[in-house]
């Protein structure tokens, strides 16, 4: 590697062999550090404005913008091969913004516009871009939605651009944590001269090949990382030659599960059994299309409304595709995913007129999400163990949303269904567990994050009326009820809080802080008690 002299919070660009410019460490990161915050190069709502607003710069801040990485091309006739499917669709566009390239040159009073002009705009954006919130009060639903919403827009960063892709990343990136700054924040533990990544495709529980085909036509690579050459464990299926007993050669025994080793787009996958190296890969294809053709089925008998009979349907489905298959299968995952959004929308649909069989649909929902939860867990962690699986495997980004929809059905639940649920207090350890990630994806400002904190209060402080009444549970968030053992700020939005030393209160000395912020934003609430306190002494 060749190393620039640029160094910046830790981290430093460097010239890779393979990659390009990339971001390397230049020291520790524990797993919730910032490894980099960063305000933005220029931001953009469409390409027109993109367009317009490159126009109106200087030419330094033009020299800048073109050597974000993009698509290379002279003429536009003429393009290597592997370029093709990504060129395509931006000279599309670039060819109907040219005819009205005259109209947006006289907006800005330039003349220096061309098709290739507009087509290296558009693949810097689309290779480079970042989704940006400017301000930390954007909606849940448009958030999760897909909807622009006023603050949102894209944004390109000069070094955040150099953050390089890996299915299995190391950071994740943020605009909802510091108003006008996008934030990379460490998920895994990095060592100084590790390469800084995270995920450039929407979600790494997909299969290899699918990721692949993904990333080749919109970034216009082909991924080698660490994760796609290894077996596919979002791919596994159950051998039925072995009958799927489990291995008990070892203490982490794993089942007998075929494993896809080869995924492309030229080859046929193939399989090969862990245990006895069976490889019946037309059976496994015919597996996965039986699966498949009854998602497709199923999502447009659902077009017109969803039933309670659809729950049924889907749970019959999940149980046959776990033996057909295998529980950390991605299509399995995408089936505990319709049976959790579906039961959901049930709900909502009864909660007028049927509160009671409404929440019982919230439960089922609740349920489908904590079970869609542990097998993305699982997924990350090449855990086969199944519904067997007792360990606490690392959060992760993907089920970060799931976390948040499980929290808000047991939100609207009633109080008895709060006070004793054991699949409420499943979730709201799971909210415990992904108390960090919620605050980094929806900001520590977010409403629902904000209900979601009051939920996990609430629940500490009625721990011990449910063991009372025969309920096995933990604290939510392992906080102990002294004053002085945990940060005394009980919707603390600090990303260490639960890690870092406590502060006490230099007046009453009564209560203590996780930080010097959370006790200004707590302030108005503990005023009064501390003088109190305070006059008591």
């Amino acid at each position: 590697m060749h190393q620039d002299d640029n160094t910046n919070c830790g981290i430093r660009i460097c010239e890779h062999a393979s990659c390009g410019r990339v971001m390397e460490a230049n020291k520790d990161f524990a797993v919730g550090e910032e490894i980099l915050s960063e305000k933005p190069f220029v931001t953009f709502r469409d390409n027109v404005d993109l367009i317009r607003k490159v126009l109106l710069m200087s030419d330094d801040n033009q020299e800048v913008f073109f050597d974000f990485h993009h698509l290379q091309t002279l003429d536009g006739e003429e393009v290597a091969p592997e370029c093709a499917e990504s060129y395509r669709p931006h000279w599309a566009d670039a060819q109907r913004l040219a005819v009205a390239r005259n109209g947006i040159a006289l907006l800005v009073g330039s003349e220096k516009v061309s098709q290739t002009f507009f087509f290296k705009i558009l693949t810097v954006a689309s290779m480079n871009s970042h989704r940006f919130y400017g301000q930390h009060n954007a909606a849940f639903a448009d958030i999760v939605g897909g909807t622009c919403h006023e603050g949102a827009c894209a944004a390109l960063f000069q070094l955040g651009s150099k953050v390089t892709h890996s299915c299995r990343p190391n950071c994740m990136y943020s605009s909802k944590r510091k108003p006008g700054h996008g934030d990379y924040i460490a998920i895994l533990p990095i060592c100084n001269g590790d390469l800084i990544t995270f995920n450039y495709v929407s979600t790494h529980t997909a299969s290899t090949e699918t990721r692949r085909d993904q990333l080749l036509r919109q970034k216009n690579f082909f991924c080698m990382c660490d994760k796609c050459v290894r077996p596919d464990y979002n791919r596994g299926i159950a051998c039925e030659k072995c009958k799927a007993t489990p291995s008990s050669s070892s203490a982490s025994s794993l089942p007998s599960v075929k494993l896809c080793v080869r995924e492309d787009s030229v080859s046929s996958p193939l399989w090969t059994c862990l245990c006895c190296g069976d490889d019946d890969t037309p059976r496994n294809l015919r597996h996965e299309g039986i699966v498949n053709a009854w998602m497709t089925s199923f999502k447009a008998s659902i077009a017109s409304g969803v039933q309670p009979q659809h729950i049924a349907d889907v749970r019959e489905q999940v149980e046959v595709a776990e033996k057909q298959l295998c529980r950390t299968h991605h299509l399995v995952l995408e089936l505990y995913s319709t049976l959790s959004m579906v039961a959901a929308s049930v709900a909502v649909c009864l909660e007028q007129g049927l509160p009671i069989l409404s929440e019982k649909y919230r439960v089922i929902s609740m349920v489908a999400s904590c079970d869609f939860i542990q097998i993305v867990e699982c997924m990350a962690a090449e855990c086969l163990r199944g519904a067997e699986c007792t360990a606490s495997h690392p959060p992760q980004a993907d089920a970060v949303q799931q976390v948040l929809w499980s929290c808000m059905d047991a939100q609207k639940c009633g109080s008895n269904v709060k006070d004793t649920c054991p699949t409420v207090l499943r979730c709201l350890d799971l909210a415990a567990k992904y108390r960090s990630q919620l605050i980094v994806t929806y900001g520590g400002q977010d409403e629902d994050v904000h209900c979601i904190l009051r939920m996990m209060v609430y629940q500490r402080k009625n721990s011990s009326s449910l063991a009372a009444r025969g309920f096995t549970t933990t604290t939510v968030g392992s906080v102990s009820s002294s004053a002085l053992s945990s940060c005394a700020n009980p919707i603390c939005v600090e990303l260490n809080c639960g890690n870092s030393p406590l502060l006490k209160c230099a007046q009453c000395l009564a209560v203590a802080y996780c930080c010097v912020s959370s006790q200004r934003a707590h302030w108005k609430l503990h005023k009064k008690i501390c003088k109190q306190k305070k006059q008591k002494k």
